[in-house]
């Protein structure tokens, strides 16, 4: 059975090597981080680095080579039961840092869509944070 995109719900094709894991830093709303300047600047760098950290541990635990080309990544924010479920232009701006630090990490080339394809989703968990799952894509 084919995969479907949580966001478009359109076929996603198989990828080659694969890894998934979770992280406790559940994605800010875009709101929180849409600002480069000011104090925004500040909260925007501090998720970039704690994202960055928990990468590195999770590149050398699951032996995640650096990325040479072009890669698909699954994020799906799991929130909590008082939490809810934010519009898609607040999940995609929200997880900026998380592409960024990717980036940092070696983890992606780059976030241009010449070296990502990204989809996101939402889903309701006992803790919060982060899913993610990043496929080689075959060329």
């Amino acid at each position: 059975m084919r995969r479907l995109c949580g966001t478009c719900q359109q076929p996603i094709p198989e990828g080659g090597a694969s890894w998934s894991f979770t992280m406790s830093i559940e994605p800010p709303s875009q709101n929180t981080v849409a600002s480069n300047k000011g104090p925004g600047r500040h909260k925007y760098r501090k998720f970039r680095e704690d994202y960055e950290e928990l990468l590195r541990a999770f590149m050398a635990k699951l032996e995640i080579p650096k990325a040479r080309g072009r890669r698909r990544v699954f994020i799906t924010r799991l929130y909590s039961a008082r939490g809810q479920k934010r519009d898609r232009g607040n999940i995609v701006g929200g997880c900026k840092p998380l592409l960024d630090a990717m980036t940092n990490v070696g983890l992606l080339v780059d976030d241009k869509e010449e070296f990502l394809e990204d989809h996101y989703d939402q889903q309701r968990a006992n803790a919060k944070g982060v899913w993610i799952r990043i496929e080689e894509i075959e060329k």
